[in-house]
């Protein structure tokens, strides 16, 4: 287990970099080079299929993100009794929501649209809504991801396990994908979100696994030394 750890880390610190370099190419207010370049490949097919796109956002929308966040930690908690793993999901996508908000109050990057206000459940708030780094392909990578994580977990047959996982990482690129076709964010945006997802997710797993290490060798020191004791009285 800890031999995994350092490598958690190594892709939690790269894929920061990542967002950082990102962060500087992204221009405050207009698209940046990277953002031209990527929206002329998109602009083939940003007629084609617009409801179909869509459709594809809605599932990287706060509101559906937020129930299926609810019903994953219900069934662990309840159908599986897996309480870490439903703090886990709870960590992973609750940090992720307040760091999109810090991130995008750090930046402050309009969109390339002025959809300004904020919408949860078809109400609108006054409340500005930046553009970097994505919420939708934030949330959508964080949920997606922690899926094939779960997948992984309690899915016995591999072949199920890794064409699951391919749907799953289609999804969030399509999700991703979707947002610059429906002019809602710049490519960046997509990309910085996705950098710094990975960086929270691969964050958080590693610090639950030092938890969970911690914990088992206090366990295993606890069990030698009541082993000790019921040797020393017999």
């Amino acid at each position: 287990m800890w031999r995994s750890i350092p490598i958690l880390l190594l892709i939690s610190i790269s894929s920061t970099v990542m967002f950082t370099l990102i962060a500087i190419s992204a221009n405050q207010y207009t698209a940046s080079f990277i953002d031209t370049e990527i929206s002329n490949w998109f602009s083939v097919v940003e007629n084609v299929f617009p409801q179909v796109m869509s459709w594809i956002s809605f599932f990287g929308s706060g509101e559906v993100l937020m129930i299926l966040t609810a019903l994953l930690m219900l069934w662990l908690s309840l159908k599986k009794k897996a309480y870490a793993q439903t703090l886990f999901v709870a960590v992973v996508m609750g940090g992720g929501v307040l760091l999109n908000l810090g991130l995008k109050f750090l930046f402050q990057r309009g969109r390339p649209e002025d959809s300004s206000y904020f919408e949860v459940f078809g109400y609108t708030f006054e409340w500005v809504s930046y553009s970097f780094p994505s919420g939708h392909a934030m949330r959508a990578f964080l949920f997606w991801a922690l899926i094939i994580h779960l997948i992984w977990l309690y899915v016995r047959h591999t072949r199920t396990k890794i064409i699951f996982s391919l749907l799953f990482v289609l999804l969030i690129l399509f999700i991703g994908s979707s947002r610059v076709l429906l002019d809602a964010h710049f490519p960046t945006d997509i990309l910085a979100a996705f950098a710094i997802s990975l960086a929270w997710l691969t964050l958080c797993l590693a610090g639950f696994r030092i938890y969970y290490e911690k914990r088992l060798r206090k366990e295993q020191r606890e069990n030698l030394k009541m082993r000790e004791n019921l040797c020393g009285r017999s």
